[in-house]
């Protein structure tokens, strides 16, 4: 018997990926989980909330928490946590939407860029650098402002 083969090694099992990012980013981990709660909630919002967000019940108008209504009643008697998770619904919808949109016309944009090239690339890049160089709420102003 040599000794080579007397020796055992013990080899370290490796860590779950998404363990080894809850151990290592907590708050990370625990921001996610809120995401993924929240996100959980707005799609499933008619099965989860307790009452129609928009019945307005006079009776109950501004209501504190309660067993009865968790966050609450606004000034018309509305359930503000019934509320909170579809207006969920809302933003969830629109940050998806934006973000497919402007992938969608990045993508496009880039696709003219690199297939014709040189003077149509150039142009591009130039308006990109003129729109990127602007800080985001001065554009925003200028467009309110021309909107009206």
């Amino acid at each position: 018997m040599s000794i080579a083969s007397a020796i055992t090694y013990k080899i370290p099992k490796r860590r779950h990926p998404a363990v080894q990012f809850m151990l290592h980013q907590p708050l990370g981990a625990a921001g996610l989980l809120f995401i993924v709660v929240m996100a959980f909630a707005a799609i499933f919002a008619p099965w989860v909330t307790p009452y129609d967000p928009l019945t307005v019940d006079y009776a109950g108008m501004l209501a504190a928490p309660s067993w009865e209504h968790w966050m609450g009643t606004d000034s018309y008697g509305r359930d503000v946590f019934s509320r909170i998770i579809y207006g969920a619904r809302t933003a969830l919808a629109v940050g998806f939407m934006a973000s497919f949109l402007g992938s969608s016309i990045g993508a496009v944009i880039g696709v003219i860029s690199a297939y014709f090239g040189g003077k149509i690339d150039l142009l591009i890049q130039g308006i990109m650098d003129i729109l990127l160089s602007f800080p985001i709420i001065v554009l925003a102003l200028v467009v309110v402002a021309m909107l009206g």
